[in-house]
């Protein structure tokens, strides 16, 4: 009697083996925001490439940082001399250390209320042109009154310089924890070395030499404030988020959870930066 079970389906032929090798993968190179590849020699140090040019910037603007934080005490070894040029009292002559902190302080209140509609470049170039302008006067002054004045519009200058400097910094480096680690950093050596820098240079010159010296050395941040990505600043609130060349998921304006967006939202994934997905996502 003929079985009826169905005839099994042939095997499948096997594949035969590759006659030619396989070539090598291509070598992997990091692409910077906006796609572009980053010029050789450039940091790749937090996941994004940052150039030599925009380090130099960073430095440049970090000094200033530095010698914003270091003029709170930086003439603290040099009120003897101070004392005697302008034959004046002990307390006369503290009032030279007391004015820049206080005027500080003061300042910071509303600027610390208004950064964040303010734009950080604007901040910084105008710290930079009033601490740089009070350090020729304070060097220049003939009298203590006017290192009084000098000595406060340094406070003015130094407070903006500090409030729109961690954003500036923030688009050199294209990172947020650096920006910050930088700013830290110039903070601490600032206030550390300002009592050892100022007597240096009284020792060397005379006392008017430390706001002499300060002038130029600020005056070099500007060279920051004109870097392409720090002109593209916008008010702080818009700091934390990544530029446009970098887009997100966070940066289209239809959500993954609603997909597919419906007819009338306003979410186009080739701005977004990211490719439509064929079918709803899973999770």
């Amino acid at each position: 009697m003929p079985s009826l079970a169905p005839p099994r389906p042939p095997a499948p032929a096997r594949p035969q083996a590759l006659t030619q090798p396989l070539p090598p993968p291509a070598p992997f190179t990091p692409v910077a925001p906006g796609g572009a590849q980053s010029a050789p020699g450039s940091d790749t140090s937090g996941g994004v490439r940052v150039g030599w040019g925009r380090r130099a910037l960073a430095v440049v603007l970090t000094v200033a940082v530095g010698l914003a934080f270091a003029d709170a005490s930086v003439v603290a070894l040099a009120l003897p001399d101070l004392y005697g040029a302008f034959d004046t009292t002990i307390v006369g002559v503290s009032w030279v250390l007391t004015t820049y902190a206080l005027v500080v302080a003061i300042v910071a209140v509303p600027v610390a209320l208004l950064h964040r509609r303010l734009r950080p470049l604007r901040l910084t170039v105008t710290g930079i042109l009033l601490f740089v302008a009070a350090s020729l006067v304070a060097g220049l002054a003939r009298s203590l009154p006017m290192l009084l004045v000098a000595r406060a519009v340094q406070g003015v200058g130094a407070t903006f310089l500090l409030a729109g400097s961690l954003p500036v910094l923030t688009g050199l480096l294209q990172s947020r924890r650096r920006a910050r680690a930088w700013w830290a950093t110039a903070a601490t050596v600032g206030a550390v070395a300002g009592p050892a820098l100022g007597g240096f240079l009284t020792q060397l010159f005379d006392w008017r030499s430390i706001f002499l010296f300060q002038a130029p050395a600020v005056l070099l941040a500007l060279a920051a404030a004109a870097a392409p990505s720090a002109r593209a600043l916008r008010p702080d609130r818009d700091a934390a988020t990544p530029p446009p060349s970098s887009p997100t998921l966070a940066s289209c304006s239809c959500s993954v959870r609603s997909w597919p967006p419906s007819s009338s939202a306003s979410c186009s994934p080739s701005w977004c930066g990211a490719t439509a997905p064929s079918r709803a996502p899973s999770w």
